[in-house]
């Protein structure tokens, strides 16, 4: 009986950890400078200097190019932010969104968006793939 006690109080902690961690982000985004949101792009800037910009991307094609032991789309897509960096961003990380192996690595970085490819384990041939990554990027804007 002491075992499972202990077990709930411990959860009850992880679930009042999350929660802090959650009204933390909340609150700065709260206090950003700007945001921007478009159709598929949202992009904070903050007084400091710094920009977080994710792009939720949708693609529907082929994933048939060898690379290596994945296969890729045959050319780089575009994605581009909603406000421009200063810079090229200091951190970027692809995500798939839909739970699949499916993800991307970027071909270029730029201060307006990033050129990747997606990739996948998998080679479907000549049927078109349907999938979503996001895409993180950390920089500044002044």
């Amino acid at each position: 009986m002491a075992y499972n006690k202990k077990y709930a109080e411990l959860g009850e902690s992880v679930i009042d950890y999350v929660n802090n961690r959650e009204d933390a982000i909340e609150g700065a985004f709260l206090t950003a400078h700007e945001i921007s949101v478009n159709v598929n792009t949202i992009t904070a800037r903050w007084d400091s200097g710094l920009q977080i910009s994710v792009i939720k991307l949708n693609y529907n094609g082929l994933l048939n190019t060898a690379h290596g032991s994945l296969y890729r789309t045959a050319n780089p897509l575009v994605a581009n932010f909603s406000k421009n960096f200063s810079q090229p961003p200091h951190f970027v990380k692809i995500s798939p969104m839909d739970g699949r192996n499916i993800g991307g690595y970027p071909v270029t970085v730029r201060s307006d968006g990033i050129d990747l490819y997606m990739l996948s384990s998998i080679n479907y041939g000549g049927v078109a793939t349907e999938t979503q990554v996001s895409v993180l990027a950390v920089g500044r804007w002044k």
